[in-house]
């Protein structure tokens, strides 16, 4: 049986850019949500007979609540993220001052 091992790699970088990307998604979700809440607002006044409030409290309900939870779990992947960078901090620049006594040594 032969034992195949594989190197975990951890980039700084990839962190960062994750992080960043989940912050950018998280204000594009809270825009859709404040846009379409904006729609229904303007979609109320013609609406207003029972089935149309019935509508717009299920839109509200229904579709610009489950915006919130989308906006509040990639708010929290972000952050997570960012974290996990600051925590690892410490391991990438003893990598990075690895990799450089490595190379430096490679060279002579």
């Amino acid at each position: 049986m032969s034992s195949e091992t594989k190197d975990i790699v951890l980039v700084e970088e990839a962190f960062e850019k994750a992080s960043q990307n989940l912050d950018e998604l998280a204000r594009e979700v809270r825009s859709l949500h404040d846009d379409i809440l904006k729609a229904l607002g303007e979609l109320q006044t013609g609406f207003d007979t029972p089935a149309g409030r019935k509508f717009i409290e299920s839109s509200k309900n229904g579709l610009l609540e489950q915006l919130k939870k989308q906006e509040t779990a990639v708010s929290n992947y972000s952050s997570k993220l960012s974290a996990a960078r600051q925590k690892y901090a410490t391991v990438f620049s003893d990598y990075n001052e690895l990799n450089k006594t490595l190379s430096s040594y490679s060279t002579k």
